[in-house]
């Protein structure tokens, strides 16, 4: 993101990026830095466990991936806690929702792909000028 000016856009939108990142947290930070304020930061990951249905790399579906997502518990060497790692990234988001989108996933299975949705979405936005949010 270097050369992009900072609060530039009024969204940025991310879907199954972040995983794919070296280091999520300059990634968020990027992100953030050139969001207009009052904008908004969209975020898709895969969930772990529905997605991945196991704790430790490599991914079994997808070998680019470099982290799994809960959305809010740290489950170390690698898995982020999704609202964990946004606060340590973002400072003041304002959160608008966050939440696990799992509609018609119904395998359980490790070692089949899963079926429907098995990502955890969240939306944040960043605060208008003038408002300083503790």
């Amino acid at each position: 993101m270097s050369g992009v000016p900072d609060d530039s856009f009024d969204y940025v939108y991310s879907s199954h990026t972040l995983e794919h990142m070296s280091d999520p947290v300059v990634a968020l930070t990027n992100w953030w830095r050139i969001l207009k304020p009052g904008g908004y930061l969209i975020l898709f990951v895969p969930d772990r466990d529905l997605y991945e249905k196991k704790t430790t790399l490599p991914s079994r579906w997808n070998p680019d991936h470099r982290h799994f997502f809960l959305i809010d518990r740290e489950d170390p060497p690698n898995t982020f806690g999704l609202l964990p790692l946004i606060h340590r990234a973002i400072a003041n988001p304002v959160l608008g929702y966050a939440k696990v989108c799992s509609q018609g996933n119904s395998i359980r299975d490790p070692e089949v792909h899963s079926d429907g949705e098995y990502s955890i979405e969240v939306v944040l936005q960043k605060p208008p000028e003038g408002l300083n949010r503790p």
